[in-house]
């Protein structure tokens, strides 16, 4: 179940991509910005997805995603650092890592 925040705003392929994986997915919540962070933390999301973001909106969650088991990173999989920072702010935050490869495929 993935939780996109916007409906496409700067992303190449814009609202064809997000309808790609409204289709996919089973569930898609729609919004939510750090409360989405919370359920996916929580275990009641898989996956949420961003674009255009900041280091300041996204450095403060990587610890409590990754100590949640999960796994936070770039659309490229690259993890999220203030040193590797992607300039698109293409993020997506994972509930499991092992839906890592999964997940990054669906975005390309």
């Amino acid at each position: 179940m993935p939780s996109p925040t916007s409906g496409g705003e700067g992303l190449d392929g814009g609202a064809m991509l997000w309808e790609k994986l409204d289709q996919l997915c089973a569930y898609t919540v729609w919004g939510g910005d750090c409360y989405s962070y919370g359920l996916l933390a929580n275990g009641g999301l898989d996956c949420v997805i961003e674009t255009c973001l900041a280091p300041y909106d996204y450095l403060a969650l990587v610890p409590i995603v990754t100590g949640a088991g999960g796994w936070m990173g770039d659309w490229n999989g690259n993890p999220l650092t203030l040193a590797n920072h992607d300039k698109s702010g293409k993020t997506i935050a994972l509930g499991n890592e092992a839906l890592k490869d999964a997940f990054l495929a669906l975005l390309k």
